[in-house]
């Protein structure tokens, strides 16, 4: 198939014809493939274009850029994991999952661009942040571990909230300072191989009866690893009224991407503020129709400038709701500088 033809055919054609043309493709043709074609129906939602007004880092545009292999192009990591294009997508892809294998493929020849090994190298001096802040604190044994997760340990009065919660609510559990990171920001950004490393290690998880997390990014990668991971909203939805926590006013909930897209993890955060005696006013972009924080997974480390003004973009609209925000994601908490639900509760403990 000459796919050259077929994109500038699709590209140029009226609305009825671009989506008859995607939907009668081969049964083999795979979503990059469809992708590619696509005349760009998701742009619209997605937060990287709207930042940087670039038709390079648009959807459709990328996976054109992905399947062609230009590997001097950056556009490839210019991406969030919101999946905002799979929520809107009638064909329901992902873009970010499509990317993954081509950023495998040029970080595998080692000739991904300077920006990226910049990341990468500004990832592990994070990892090494996070190990000196987990060798402060005490190894506690226990059935289920407690692993906060690499940006969790950036907010470390995350922990130190989530860990009062959970004695109150009796929870068996452990905690480790020897294993801080899942290996889900390597993933993103193509290193396969230190990945793999990273989830050879967390094979000694194996032993505890299920694995607690903060961080929605480590729930997602863990349970891809077939572990048994929850979200402590998870958790604590189903117990809120045992920590006999009762609070007044007005709130406005922010839904991490991945927590309510990837995860479905949506009524939860909202039964514990209800059985907190909080009342929710939702904001504009709300539950699975989220805007992104800015700062989800490697597009921070790519272009931190366009990820802070994504970042602005949620806090204005979401403080024109509520002065209070509220959110269950410490990498949400640091982009949109609120509260995490853990901290409202145990500073109310």
């Amino acid at each position: 198939m000459n796919w050259k033809w077929l994109v500038k055919a699709v590209t140029s054609s009226t609305l009825r014809t671009k989506l008859s043309a995607i939907k009668s493709l081969s049964s083999k043709t795979n979503d990059l493939e469809r992708c590619m074609v696509c005349p760009n129906m998701c742009m619209h939602v997605c937060p990287v274009f709207d930042v940087e007004r670039r038709l390079t880092v648009s959807p459709s545009v990328k996976s054109r850029l992905a399947f062609l292999h230009v590997d001097e192009s950056d556009s490839l990591w210019r991406c969030v994991p919101c999946n905002a294009c799979k929520e809107s997508c009638p064909m329901d892809i992902s873009v970010n999952n499509l990317l993954k294998g081509t950023r495998e493929l040029i970080c595998r020849d080692d000739s991904e661009p300077e920006v990226v090994k910049r990341a990468f190298v500004s990832h592990e001096l994070q990892i090494r942040s996070a190990e000196k802040v987990a060798e402060s604190m005490d190894n506690v044994d226990g059935r289920v571990l407690y692993f906060p997760g690499c940006k969790t340990f950036q907010v470390v009065e995350v922990i130190i909230a989530t860990r009062r919660i959970l004695d109150l609510l009796k929870i068996d559990y452990a905690f480790r300072n020897d294993i801080v990171c899942c290996g889900s920001y390597l993933r993103e950004l193509g290193y396969l191989d230190q990945f793999k490393e990273v989830a050879y290690k967390l094979t000694d998880f194996k032993k505890y009866d299920g694995i607690i997390s903060n961080c929605p990014h480590c729930v997602k990668t863990l349970k891809d690893l077939d572990f048994k991971a929850v979200h402590i909203s998870q958790l604590i939805s189903r117990r809120t009224r045992e920590l006999k926590v009762q609070l007044e006013g007005e709130v406005v909930y922010h839904d991490p991407c991945i927590l309510s897209r990837e995860l479905g993890i949506v009524s939860e955060p909202r039964t514990i503020l209800e059985n907190l005696g909080l009342k929710i006013k939702e904001p504009s972009y709300t539950k699975t129709n989220t805007y992104c924080c800015g700062f989800g997974g490697i597009y921070p480390y790519i272009d931190i400038s366009s990820a802070t003004k994504m970042a602005e973009i949620r806090k204005r609209e979401l403080k024109t709701e509520s002065e209070t925000i509220l959110t269950f994601c410490p990498t949400c908490k640091r982009a949109l500088e609120c509260y995490d639900v853990v901290e409202i509760i145990a500073n109310n403990l």
